[in-house]
């Protein structure tokens, strides 16, 4: 017994539609004083970081000297502030990504 192909291909889609969920944030920036900028995934450049952002897998945040910037975990709620050194470090270094349902 075959199914028509029409039938066929929405059932594919479906099923990999439901496969895959959209991104999920792994930490929110709590605190940001001074110059602290964010790099999001596959992007080269920097941009200035805003007070509750969300933060995703594969972001990059970097605080300059003389700056402040802290981040609370979604997993654990755990914080973390940044070193003032201006080099960048990974969200993900410190923040678990979500855990799958």
């Amino acid at each position: 017994m075959s199914i028509p192909l029409a039938l066929a291909l929405v059932l594919m889609a479906q099923t990999s539609e439901s496969q895959f969920s959209p991104r999920q944030p792994i930490a929110e920036m709590i605190r940001v004083q001074g110059k602290v900028e964010i790099s999001s995934q596959g992007q080269s450049t920097y941009r200035p970081v805003k007070l509750n952002e969300r933060l995703y897998h594969g972001d990059l945040i970097r605080v300059e000297r003389g700056s402040r910037g802290v981040i609370r975990c979604q997993a654990d709620a755990t914080t973390w502030t940044i070193p003032a050194d201006g080099l960048p470090r990974g969200v993900a270094n410190t923040c678990s990504p979500p855990s799958s349902r």
